[in-house]
C-alpha cells in the first residue's frame, strides 16, 4: 500500500548562521485592533495615532489622533507622548518621555507595542587572513567569524561570545580588545563565577570605606579599572 507524502513532516531550512541587525528597529502591535500591524523605526520620526497622516494609523478609539511618536537620538529609541488623552505607559508608569530598548511593551488606550531589532540575514565574506591575532584557522566558517570579528572590534557594542568551556572565549574577547580603539586602555577580565553573591555588587562597582562591614578602605571596581578599555564578563 502506497503511503500518502503529504502527511510526512517537511525538514526545517537550516537556521542563517549570520544576520545584521540594523539601525533602529520596528514596533510591532501586539495588542489591540490593529494588531499584528508594523512600523519601523529609522532616522526619520514614527507617529503612533488614529489621525490618516500618522506613520502607523490605529483605529482604536481610545488612541488620540497623535498619541506618540518615536525618535531615534544617536543610539537611544526615545518614546514621547504627544499630550494624549489616555496617556502613554510602559509596565503600568505613565510617561512623558522615556528611553526604551528592544523587547519594550508600550501600551497606548487599548492597544500595545512592542518595540523588536531589525535583522536582515547576510552571509559574510571569509577574510582572505588565515588568523585573527593569535586566533588560527583556515576554515570558511572561522574565517567568516573573523570578518565579524574585526567588523565589532571598531565599534562600542556590547558583545555576547558563547560557546563550551576551552572553545576559546576568551581569547576571542581578548582579539576584539587587541583590535579596537580601545587597544591601549585595560582589558579587564571578570570571573563571574567565582566571586559570592553578596560581593559582586562591589566587585562590579566599587564601594567606599565603611559602606559595609570588613569594607575598611576604598575599593574602585572592575567597570571603574576597564574605564578607557574592555571589560570581559566571564
Amino acid at each position: 500500500m502506497s503511503k500518502d507524502r503529504s502527511n510526512v513532516t517537511a525538514l526545517l531550512d537550516e537556521t542563517p548562521s549570520y544576520s545584521r541587525q540594523n539601525q533602529g528597529g520596528i514596533f510591532v502591535v501586539i495588542k489591540g485592533p490593529d494588531r499584528g500591524e508594523t512600523a519601523r523605526l529609522t532616522s526619520e520620526p514614527v507617529s503612533f495615532g488614529s489621525d490618516p497622516r500618522c506613520s502607523l494609523v490605529l483605529t482604536d478609539k481610545t488612541v488620540s489622533r497623535k498619541h506618540l511618536e518615536a525618535q531615534l537620538i544617536g543610539e537611544e529609541v526615545m518614546m514621547i507622548d504627544c499630550g494624549s488623552t489616555n496617556g502613554s505607559f510602559i509596565q503600568g508608569s505613565r510617561f512623558e518621555k522615556i528611553s526604551i530598548g528592544f523587547g519594550s511593551e508600550v501600551k497606548l488606550g487599548r492597544t500595545v507595542i512592542k518595540f523588536l531589532p531589525d535583522e536582515e540575514i547576510v552571509e559574510p565574506t571569509p577574510s582572505a587572513q588565515m588568523s585573527f591575532g593569535s586566533i588560527v584557522g583556515g576554515d570558511t566558517k572561522v574565517r567568516q567569524m573573523f570578518t565579524l570579528l574585526e567588523d565589532v572590534a571598531k565599534t562600542n557594542a556590547t558583545v555576547l561570545i558563547e560557546g563550551e568551556t576551552g572553545t576559546g572565549k576568551e581569547l576571542i574577547a581578548e582579539e576584539i580588545h587587541n583590535h579596537s580603539p580601545r587597544r591601549d586602555g585595560p582589558l579587564v577580565v571578570f570571573d563571574c563565577g567565582s566571586v559570592p553573591r553578596e560581593l559582586i555588587e562591589s566587585m562590579l562597582f566599587g564601594h567606599v570605606k565603611g559602606s559595609f562591614t570588613g569594607a575598611i578602605t576604598d575599593r574602585r571596581g572592575a567597570f571603574a579599572e576597564a574605564n578607557g578599555g574592555t571589560i570581559f564578563l566571564d
